[in-house]
């Protein structure tokens, strides 16, 4: 999240390319049924995931050509050979995102809710302790 904040407010935009997609598989738990587990309960919990990772590459203001590599985040839509917007910090050329809503300003919409419920339910958590401790 705090990248992200940080190439909002510093960073500069540019044309790149999708020059590679590749796919990871993920599968959640463990390869091993647990003692009493219902063959149901272990299906679900080792579902497969998949995640693409974007190679895109960009030439920054004044330097060489640079690749980086970004996770896809909420769906998987672009393919090779794509052209997208980049932003970058120019001090850090690698530091860089696709300029999206979907790669950037969600990831940083979500992170701040999360934080935010986080604060305001762990504020209201200790006057709910100090409450029942001066009972």
């Amino acid at each position: 999240m705090w990248n992200q904040g940080r190439l909002v407010a510093w960073g500069r935009t540019t044309d790149g390319t999708i020059t590679k997609v590749t796919t990871r598989t993920t599968y959640g738990g463990s390869s091993s049924r647990r003692p009493g587990e219902s063959l149901e309960n272990y299906r679900k919990r080792n579902t497969a995931s998949t995640s693409y990772d974007l190679h895109v590459r960009y030439t920054p203001e004044g330097a060489e050509p640079v690749e980086f590599k970004t996770t896809s985040t909420f769906g998987h839509e672009l393919k090779e050979g794509d052209s997208v917007k980049v932003i970058y910090l120019p001090g850090s050329p690698k530091r860089a995102e696709i300029y999206s809503a979907k790669q950037l300003w969600w990831p940083m919409v979500v992170g701040g809710i999360v934080t935010l419920v986080s604060l305001v339910g762990g504020l209201l958590l200790r006057r709910l302790v100090k409450r029942i401790a001066a009972t």
